[in-house]
């Protein structure tokens, strides 16, 4: 839905700094810019007209998420390396459902996807900052996420309540071989979340405020 948006514009203003819309011009300066860019660099948004709603991002959804039936998932970050599962570099208009077609946002695949109990999401090795919690909820149960050796995941953001992951109901997740770190917990459980069965195994949770793991 609208939260695929945010995170495109978010990833935008991560590149180009904060917008300061103080009067029209301003504003309409900002919109001429990321117009531009949305498509050079989200050509997702591109010819997307609809008979009910002629704004470019008519049909985004469900461009977005064709993709095949498979269990697996795949995120890589910009370049291809040896030792790779995905064949391609990440990149945030991908599928992130095959080798092919790896998505660069971890954070992004969970909130693009319902995940389902076998799942297995793949973390190529690289550098990812996780610009919010990614959060686990009862429908993410079941799922393993799966780094290769060198898969560093960083929130980049000490405050008590920010965390790489943060359960909210998910049981029987298994986080593995990942680096999680400079959040204020690598792995949060906040009150009430109820989730059981959390395997964490080979993991380096080094560098938070807080905890590695909080539960």
């Amino acid at each position: 839905g609208w939260g695929l948006y945010e995170n495109i514009l978010e990833d935008y203003l991560g590149r180009v700094g904060s917008a300061r819309l103080s009067d029209r011009k301003a504003i309409f300066s900002f919109f001429v810019k990321l117009w531009k860019e949305l498509g050079k660099r989200y050509s997702l948004v591109n010819d997307q007209p609809h008979t009910d709603d002629p704004s470019p991002f008519a049909d985004l959804d469900s461009s977005f998420l064709v993709a095949n039936s498979g269990r697996d998932f795949y995120v890589n970050d910009s370049t291809l390396e040896a030792g790779d599962l995905a064949t391609a570099p990440g990149n945030l208009l991908n599928s992130g459902k095959d080798k092919a077609h790896p998505l660069s946002s971890l954070f992004l695949l969970f909130h693009a996807y319902d995940l389902e109990p076998g799942d297995v999401v793949h973390v190529d090795p690289g550098n990812y900052d996780v610009i919010r919690n990614i959060e686990l909820w009862a429908d993410d149960s079941g799922v393993r996420i799966e780094g290769v050796a060198g898969a560093v995941l960083s929130r980049n953001n000490m405050a008590q309540d920010s965390a790489l992951f943060d359960l909210r109901g998910a049981d029987d997740v298994t986080i593995t071989n990942l680096n999680l770190g400079q959040a204020g917990s690598g792995i949060f459980a906040r009150p009430g979340a109820e989730s059981n069965g959390l395997a964490v195994l080979n993991n380096t949770l080094a560098g938070n405020h807080e905890y590695g793991v909080l539960i």
